[in-house]
């Protein structure tokens, strides 16, 4: 699942990687600070998403950095 998410989503650029991760921690503090209990369940999934995006990322970039600057 690894190497396919880093196939097909991951960039060579580590920068827009990194934004990932950052966009994860914004979309964050955006929903809790706009938390809505009528919206409760949307603004978990729609949180969840993005660290799991955010999760992928990171593993990904750790595990395969020696493999990128070989390649």
């Amino acid at each position: 699942m690894l190497e396919f998410y880093r196939k097909h989503y991951m960039t060579n650029n580590r920068i827009i990687n990194i934004l990932d991760i950052v966009l994860a921690i914004f979309i964050t503090v955006i929903v809790f600070r706009s938390f809505n209990e009528e919206m409760f369940k949307l603004q978990v999934l729609l949180i969840l998403v993005f660290w799991l995006r955010a999760a992928l990322t990171l593993i990904c970039m750790v595990k395969y950095r020696d493999k990128s600057k070989a390649e």
